[in-house]
């Protein structure tokens, strides 16, 4: 009896064909795969649509969003990349271009040159474009219009023609004004003239932010030529939204009502030329016509000779009792200090003079007129002060203090030891500012501000914000105080930090 031998090869044609089996599973798989990730697509694309599909307004409203770049489209010779963006908005669809000419707002701010500019040769025609105004004008519809002018030198009698031209275009639509700014350039400043002229009379109701900037090098004769042609103000029609004003390198002389009435503004920057002298009955003048102002800049603000000898600063002070933001630079700051009446003050900030500090910090100690002040900060940039001292009073007339900076040159170690709360016996006194979480500091020991560092962290009051300037060590001959590397201060700070964090979850 014989038993049947199974065929050679057989054994290799059913793997063969169970490999083929698979291979169509694996295929139908896969194709049902692809079925159901194809209709996960058209779900998503008909969810998230893209951007060409979102509405007109929609679309609008980003447009203006990303248009913040005020640059002049009228003549622009950057790289195709660095075009402003309504440049780049109408070169990626007709759609897209239909929607920004029609979006009204995105066409309100308007970059205007007049003239030549004297430095820069390419640049040689920079005059705007009459037909580029109109079209502004015409497609920002009765939407508050952020203009600002820029007037370059006068070379040829077209660029008074082109100033003419353009401010008889623009004198409809001075009622839309919200923001303006005039850009006098170092060149002949009696191109701004005629416009300033024809701004005088008008009123501009919707009016809120008035810049003007002058050229500290031509300040004299910006000076001479008001006085000449009269000029003391402009928008004599009435500014009733003004709240910001901006003066650049202009004299206030001969300006009797500076430019609009003051009387409603709230944030003012006043910059003068530092070659031009001021009497003080002409800036108490200037600072009696802003009664409200909550926000105070001035700078380079120079007094004739002897003017502040006969001036009754303490007796004959300036109510400002609006003021919550006050900023000296380069002026004579203790006089501002003690003719202001500023009961509301918040923020002091005066470089000046190192010689100068003394005096103002004892002023506030003795008249404790700034009660509610948080931050206060101190700056020069002058030598090295070895003089410098704090009055202790000082803690006690501004009690609340958050934020302190001493900058510039001033010795600070002194100051320092002050704050760690010990007398001139060397015994422990209250702490100093207890509300006091930001410091910066400059010219001080590491010993010295470590000490004060610790203390605050032992007083339940730590600093929680510390700007320190810090000598690098190829400086160590100048700076003689460097007594440790910076990779155990930096080890120190991140100890001190973990302290400090453990406190404040526990308070």
């Amino acid at each position: 009896m014989s038993t049947r031998g199974e065929e050679p090869g057989s054994s290799e044609l059913g793997k063969r064909e169970i490999t083929q089996v698979s291979v169509v599973h694996s295929r139908m798989h896969l194709a049902q795969a692809e079925t159901q990730l194809a209709s996960i697509h058209s779900a998503a694309r008909s969810t998230f649509a893209p951007i060409y599909r979102l509405p007109t307004e929609t679309l609008s409203t980003i447009f203006e969003l990303v248009d913040t770049d005020p640059t002049d489209e009228s003549h622009y010779y950057g790289g195709r990349r660095q075009l402003p963006s309504k440049h780049n908005l109408w070169k990626v669809s007709r759609h897209f271009r239909n929607v920004a000419i029609n979006a009204a707002r995105l066409w309100t701010r308007i970059r205007i040159n007049i003239g030549h500019e004297e430095y820069w040769s390419y640049l040689q025609d920079r005059t705007t474009k009459l037909e580029w105004v109109r079209c502004h004008l015409d497609r920002s519809s009765s939407h508050p219009l952020d203009i600002q002018f820029h007037l370059f030198s006068f070379q040829e009698r077209d660029d008074g023609l082109a100033c003419e031209s353009i401010t008889r275009t623009l004198l409809p639509h001075v009622f839309r004004l919200r923001t303006l700014a005039i850009y006098i350039d170092d060149g002949d400043v009696e191109g701004c003239f005629s416009l300033l002229t024809a701004l005088r009379p008008l009123p501009a109701p919707r009016l809120e932010e008035l810049s003007i900037y002058g050229q500290e090098e031509t300040s004299e004769r910006i000076h001479h030529l008001l006085v000449d042609n009269g000029f003391n103000s402009i928008f004599e029609g009435g500014t009733p939204r003004l709240c910001k004003i901006e003066l650049i390198y202009l004299p206030l002389v001969p300006f009797a009502n500076p430019l609009p009435p003051f009387h409603l503004i709230t944030e003012a920057s006043i910059q003068g030329p530092h070659h031009f002298t001021h009497r003080c009955a002409d800036i108490r003048q200037l600072l009696n016509s802003i009664p409200l102002v909550v926000s105070l800049m001035l700078s380079g603000l120079v007094f004739l000779p002897g003017s502040l000898d006969s001036d009754p600063a303490e007796q004959l002070t300036i109510p400002a009792h609006s003021l919550a933001s006050l900023d000296i630079k380069h002026c004579e700051a203790l006089w501002f200090v003690k003719v202001l009446d500023t009961p509301s003050l918040l923020s002091l900030s005066i470089e000046e003079m190192p010689s100068d500090y003394t005096g103002i910090i004892r002023h506030i100690s003795d008249t404790m007129k700034f009660p509610l002040l948080r931050s206060f900060s101190l700056n020069d940039n002058e030598e090295r002060c070895e003089e410098f001292s704090m009055d202790r009073r000082l803690f006690h007339s501004t009690p609340l203090l958050e934020q302190f900076s001493l900058l510039g040159s001033l010795e600070q170690d002194l100051v320092l030891r002050i704050l760690r709360g010990v007398d001139e016996a060397g015994s422990p006194d209250a702490i100093p500012w207890p509300r006091l979480r930001s410091l910066s500091m400059a010219n001080s020991t590491w010993e010295s501000l470590r000490a004060f560092l610790e203390f605050r962290v032992a007083s339940s009051a730590p600093i929680l914000k510390l700007s320190w300037s810090y000598p690098l060590p190829r400086f160590e001959i100048l700076y003689s105080y460097v007594s440790t590397n910076g990779a155990d201060m930096l080890e120190w700070f991140d100890s001190l930090r973990e302290r400090t964090e453990t406190q404040s979850n526990t308070l």
